[in-house]
């Protein structure tokens, strides 16, 4: 029974000590829990940042899910498929025509020849003609050399 005694003297003795300790404690806290409500009383305002950048968020998801919705309706109006498809018809139609042009270029540069041919032929008739245009009449005069031309 002593030592219990003596451990609840002992006890009685620390009481105040430890009731000081627990009271500046709690003051230290309350304290502590002041400061930080006083902290975020401005952010939580009604015009406080955490509030601003709350509603900046909402706006932020609103466009994003705007823009969303955009490029969806956007990617079924192009019908990406049906596009291609015919992005590789046109293509495919070009280079035909492309052969078809080269063909008809080769195909005009022999005739535009053939032409050029035909009208050196008809400048010397003329020019012949010129010189002597009874021969229009009589006939061309007969050759008076090897190879010689009027």
């Amino acid at each position: 029974m002593k030592s219990i005694e003596e451990a609840a003297v002992d006890v009685g003795m620390q009481l105040p000590m430890l009731t000081m300790r627990a009271s500046e404690t709690l003051v230290r806290l309350a304290d502590s829990v002041e400061d930080v409500r006083n902290t975020l009383k401005p952010l939580l305002a009604d015009d406080g940042a955490v509030v601003r950048l709350l509603a900046q968020y909402e706006r932020t998801g609103a466009q994003l899910e705007r823009t969303a919705s955009a490029v969806e309706t956007e990617l079924k109006a192009a019908r990406l498929s049906t596009t291609t498809a015919s992005v590789r018809d046109a293509a495919a139609a070009v280079t035909t025509f492309s052969s078809e042009v080269s063909a008809t270029a080769e195909d005009t540069r022999e005739s535009l020849t053939t032409l050029q041919e035909t009208l050196d032929s008809v400048r010397a008739l003329t020019d012949y003609l010129e010189r002597d245009p009874a021969s229009l009449v009589r006939g061309r005069a007969p050759a008076t050399g090897k190879g010689a031309r009027p």
